[in-house]
Parts: C-alpha cells; sequence; structure tokens
C-alpha cells in the first residue's frame, strides 16, 4: 500500500511513519513544510520525503498528484491549542485551507485514496453538562480557535465524502501523549520539568495551570493503531470518537509523574496564569464504543506506563544536551 502522511515530523506523525513500515508491504511518503533544517529526530530511512508548505494549494495538489497513495492521513496543521490565538489567520490557514488543498488534491489524483481527517475533543467544548463520557451525538461546542478550526476540517471532510464522492473517515481523538510529545502539551510540560530538576537543570519548581479538570489520555502507540483501523475499517463519512474512556484529573497526572520522578514531596507546585485553561471544561473524557464495536480496538498501555516512557524520553533527551 502506498501511504502519504502529512505532517510526517510531528509527534504522531512520526510514530504513524513507523508503525506503517512495520509491515513491509507498506510505501510510506511524507509530506513536511520547507525548512531550513530538519526538525527532531531523523525519519526513519524508507520514508520518502516531500516537501510544500499546506497553505499553498498548488503545491500541494502537485504533491498529492505525485505519491498517488491509497492512503493518506493528514496530520499536518496547527494541533496547540494554547498558541492558536496569537496567529488566528495562520491557524485558519495551516488547519482549514491546509485540509481543503489536501482533499483537492486526491481529487485531482483520482479520486482513489482513502483520507483519514483528524479532528478533536475540542470540538465539543465542555462536552455535555454533567455527562461521565462524552459520545459523537454531542454537539459541537469549540471554546477556542483551535477547536472552530477542527469542527471545520471535520465538516469539510464530511462534504468532500458526501458530494465529492472521496472516501474520506473522520475522528475526533481525545488527548493523546507519549514519548517525542512536545512541552506544549501537559503531560509532557510536567514530564519535561520533572527530569529537568532530576537532572539538576531546573530549580525544584514544576508550573502549573489549572488542575482540577479531568480529562482522557490515550497513548500516542495506541492511537496510532487506531488511525490504521478507523481507515481501514470506517464507513465513508462517519465519525468515531478515539481515546481511552479513562478520566485522570490533571492533578493525579502530575502526582503520577512526580511519583515515577522520584520527586514526591522534594518539589513546589507552583501556579502559572498563562497555563490556565479554560474555567467551563471541568469534565471531558471519550465514549469510544462506536468505534470499538466497529474495530475491537483497545488500548494496549496504560497510564502509568505512558507517563513512566515520558518521563524517561525528556530525561534522556536533556542527559544527552549537557
Amino acid at each position: 500500500m502506498r501511504i502519504l502522511i502529512t505532517g510526517v515530523r510531528g509527534f504522531v506523525g512520526r510514530h504513524l511513519a513507523a508503525y506503517c513500515l512495520q509491515d513491509a508491504r507498506n510505501e510510506v511518503w511524507g509530506l513536511d513544510r520547507p525548512r531550513a533544517s530538519p526538525v527532531g529526530p531523523p525519519l526513519p530511512a524508507p520514508v520518502r520525503l516531500l516537501t510544500a508548505d499546506i497553505t499553498e494549494r498548488a503545491m500541494v495538489i502537485a504533491a498529492v498528484r505525485e505519491v498517488q497513495p491509497d492512503a493518506v492521513y493528514h496530520l499536518a496543521g496547527w494541533s496547540n491549542p494554547a498558541t492558536a490565538h496569537a496567529d488566528p489567520p495562520g491557524i485558519l490557514a495551516a488547519n482549514v485551507h491546509g485540509q481543503l488543498h489536501v482533499l483537492e488534491g486526491v481529487v485531482a489524483a483520482g479520486n482513489r485514496a482513502k483520507v483519514l481527517v483528524v479532528g478533536s475533543c475540542k470540538e465539543y467544548g465542555a462536552g455535555p453538562p454533567g455527562a461521565q463520557r462524552t459520545d459523537e451525538s454531542a454537539a459541537l461546542a469549540p471554546l477556542d480557535l483551535y477547536g472552530v478550526t477542527k469542527v471545520a476540517q471535520d465538516m469539510l471532510g464530511y462534504h468532500f465524502a458526501a458530494s465529492r464522492q472521496c472516501h474520506v473517515v473522520r475522528v475526533r481523538p481525545f488527548n493523546h501523549t507519549g514519548p517525542g510529545q512536545s512541552e506544549s502539551f501537559v503531560a509532557s510540560a510536567f514530564a519535561r520539568q520533572l527530569a529537568a530538576i532530576k537532572l539538576g537543570k531546573r530549580q525544584p519548581r514544576v508550573m502549573v495551570g489549572n488542575l482540577t479538570p479531568v480529562v482522557d489520555f490515550t497513548d500516542v502507540r495506541d492511537m496510532v493503531p487506531a488511525y490504521i483501523l478507523a481507515l481501514a475499517r470506517g464507513e465513508r463519512g462517519a465519525v468515531y470518537n478515539l481515546g481511552s474512556g479513562q478520566g485522570v484529573q490533571i492533578e493525579t497526572l502530575l502526582d503520577m509523574l512526580l511519583s515515577v520522578s522520584g520527586l514526591a514531596n522534594q518539589v513546589e507546585v507552583c501556579p502559572d496564569p498563562a497555563r490556565q485553561q479554560p474555567a467551563s471544561v471541568t469534565r471531558i473524557v471519550c465514549d469510544a464504543s462506536r468505534f470499538r464495536a466497529l474495530t475491537g480496538w483497545q488500548p494496549r498501555y496504560t497510564l502509568a506506563e505512558t507517563l513512566r516512557d515520558l518521563y524517561h524520553y525528556w530525561l534522556d533527551r536533556l542527559a544527552g544536551s549537557r
């Protein structure tokens, strides 16, 4: 199978490329924006890399036509809700226009590729009031611009499935983390700070935002197989929530990382207003029963295992930067 992964150098893109290459029958192509120098560790050698700015329509269409993929995993775009407000035109161009260009490229290439459109639990905003879990029937009510762009991507995917005969499958993943994630996300931010403290590179203080929300975390190494299954078995135009179905309070997440690091009761936890999330988000936990009934997918990693590996990723990386 010929696979195209946009945003292949990103957190999930790297894991997805490595997973796809476990099958020797797959030919993996990656799309990355032009850069002065590569970011992060090198991609697996078999990945065939193309460069194109996702916001440049002609470049993206040409790249998709060149690859002639059987499957497209569209991961490129802005992924951090916290920074969306800094450049509204930029996130709209990358997330909404960028996806439009990819879908137009698929049509131009003969419309034979299956396409995975990746939304977000941010589409649901705070989730249904009082709900223990959120399923796909919940109202889309994003609280920030990032969530708005993910709703737009979601609906674009549906439009191309319904009106342009594209085999688009839509997913709404809840929070995912694991080795290699940027420190701009909460679990990785905690893990990096604790690793730096452990190595004597930082004062024993952990800066935190709101610790009260209950959210759903899945290991990226479980999310990637879910993406593969969604595209392989999902119905055209359908949407599926992806997540563990287990809620954890952010404060508990921090406590677990403190335990992993061996720094419990040795660091000061300091509120940082810049890290605060919307106060109205109190609980957002995934109901993935529709997806599990279709595929039988179950997470393999426990949250404790994920946080352990995330902490040791940062420990190794920071130790190597001495």
